[in-house]
């Protein structure tokens, strides 16, 4: 069965198309009508002419059972059998109603934003502008109208959300402009982690490490090194150690109060001290001794030569000398070569002469002053001690030999 609508309307100007569009449904609501009373029917058809009011006309005898156009040209009115669409040809503006879902499509010709039961999306935007975000003034569930305010702005260029006061935790790798406030927690236990960013301007990612951590207990901030001067560490933290073993005292290179760096002797005439038998060790010791405390020397081997005896004392004020193998011809010492000797200086030769072997020092040398008037000979098979002092730019010579 087929059902014939005969229109008893016309279709005004643009303006008037959607009150003149009631009218239009409701004549359409009376075929709907008449095909639920007969489902095998699957058409509705005109038995007349579409009149509109600037006199033209549309032959409805071709018109598709499926869909409905109402145009003057650019607005256009469009019915199926599940949606209806209202749009405009020129600039693209349209909106689309899908009953059955239900949904409701509005587009510009190019972005398009949907409305359902669900909620609605919105336009994506990336412009450098400011914009301002919405939101609802009812509680998270349930239906509340959309505000929003300008404390709370976005700029989609920057990606940046600028408002005054940020509450909760910041998860994953966000970033914070360096210009925001953060809310002070004052915490007097407990241990944590100091932030800190890859670069010192613009907005960064906050980050953490295990390596560097604050106990509130305590105020002991703690790491592996510290860089830099302590210009206010007036205590540093002290351990104790008693083993055995070659350690390095620190110095400074500069007189006076402020931050310095610290350095140690470990290569040329290394400064040391063993904790385990009390022993400070360096190649000089300048100044007066007071005390008990021993001094140890190391003993120098030295080959006794003919004519000059050759001696340097290293800059030392103690320096000891021994032959360790024995004198075994006849030497005669008539001259001296004396080098790095320390004004007030004490320095010792232990001789051993063995067979056939003898040692003679002569008197009169250039500066040098001796204990003895004439020379002095060491026989063979002999041992004996030679002390030099070196005084006023002089050396004084004393030659003992031992029974």
């Amino acid at each position: 069965m087929t059902t014939f609508i005969t229109p008893d309307y016309t279709i005004g100007n643009s303006a008037d198309c959607q009150t003149q569009m009631i009218g239009v449904l409701t004549n359409l609501d009376q075929a709907l009508q008449a095909l639920v009373a007969s489902p095998a029917t699957n058409a509705v058809q005109f038995n007349d002419t579409l009149v509109l009011n600037d006199g033209s006309s549309v032959d409805t005898t071709n018109i598709s059972p499926t869909e409905l156009l109402i145009t003057d040209g650019i607005y256009n009115g469009r019915f199926y059998k599940d949606t209806m669409s209202f749009d405009n040809s020129v600039n693209g503006l349209a909106i689309y109603i899908e009953p059955s879902v239900p949904r409701i499509y509005l587009t510009d010709g190019t972005t398009t934003n949907t409305i359902d039961k669900n909620g609605y999306t919105t336009r994506n935007t990336t412009a450098n502008a400011t914009h301002y975000l919405d939101f609802s003034d009812s509680s998270a569930t349930g239906t509340g109208s959309i505000q929003m305010t300008a404390g709370i702005e976005c700029n989609p260029s920057t990606k940046t959300i600028t408002a005054t006061t940020f509450a909760g935790n910041a998860t994953s790798s966000t970033t914070a402009s360096t210009s925001t406030n953060s809310n002070i927690s004052l915490v007097s236990t407990g241990v944590y982690y100091p932030t800190f960013s890859t670069n010192t301007t613009g907005s960064q990612a906050l980050l953490a490490s295990a390596g560097l951590s604050f106990n509130a207990t305590s105020s002991t901030l703690t790491t592996t090194n510290f860089s830099g001067n302590a210009s206010s560490a007036t205590n540093v933290g002290i351990t104790s150690d008693n083993t055995s073993g070659t350690y390095y005292l620190p110095f400074v290179k500069t007189s006076g109060t402020g931050g310095k760096p610290l350095y140690i002797d470990d290569t040329t005439g290394p400064l040391s001290y063993n904790p385990s038998t009390s022993t400070l060790t360096a190649s000089v010791f300048s100044g007066n001794h007071t005390g008990t405390a021993n001094i140890t020397n190391a003993v120098n081997n030295y080959t006794f030569v003919a004519t000059t005896l050759t001696l340097d004392f290293g800059t030392l004020t103690f320096k000891n000398f021994y032959n360790a193998t024995a004198i075994t011809t006849a030497l005669t010492q008539s001259a001296i070569s004396f080098s790095n000797a320390v004004a007030g200086g004490c320095y010792m030769i232990y001789i051993t002469t063995g067979v056939g072997g003898s040692l003679t020092f002569n008197t009169g040398i250039t500066n040098v002053k001796t204990t003895f008037a004439t020379a002095i000979t060491i026989p063979a098979s002999s041992f004996a001690v030679m002390n030099i002092y070196y005084i006023n730019s002089v050396y004084i010579v004393g030659l003992n030999i031992l029974t």
